[in-house]
């Protein structure tokens, strides 16, 4: 009975992990319309409310409210601290957003969420393999 919880609770997070990272999606995208480049590119790690490798809370804030604030609040970390990662492209136009899943059947192979990254902002980045979910523009 125990692992049954476990196993619904551990899908109902990832149920919200997966549905952030589309309101993530749906926010840059219309920031890019509006500013026809995305605003955060690079590596950006959300393991707090607003943390960012390798600039600081601030920049990171500042960056989003400045092209993103009117589409949604700052990103938060997803359920029980499992991070949000963004990475942009060189050319400003794509990016991905990646997590880790815990029970669903959407997590992807390490192979998968490689080839995906590659088809979305092409290569020269591989993303860390406890990362099993990606969605891209």
């Amino acid at each position: 009975m125990l692992a049954s919880l476990n196993t619904a609770r551990q899908k109902g997070q990832d149920a919200r992990r997966i549905s952030d990272l589309d309101q993530i999606r749906t926010a840059l995208i219309m920031c890019m319309d509006d500013h026809n480049a995305d605003p955060l590119t690079g590596e950006i790690t959300l393991n707090d409310a607003g943390d960012r490798e390798p600039t600081n809370d601030s920049e990171l804030i500042s960056s989003w409210n400045a092209y993103c604030g009117q589409y949604m609040k700052m990103p938060v970390i997803g359920p029980d601290g499992t991070p949000y990662v963004i990475h942009g492209s060189a050319d400003y136009q794509h990016f991905v957003l990646l997590t880790t899943l815990e029970a669903s059947s959407q997590a992807m192979t390490s192979a998968q969420v490689l080839a995906s990254v590659h088809s979305y902002i092409g290569t020269g980045w591989t993303p860390a393999t406890t990362l099993n979910y990606v969605i891209g523009y």
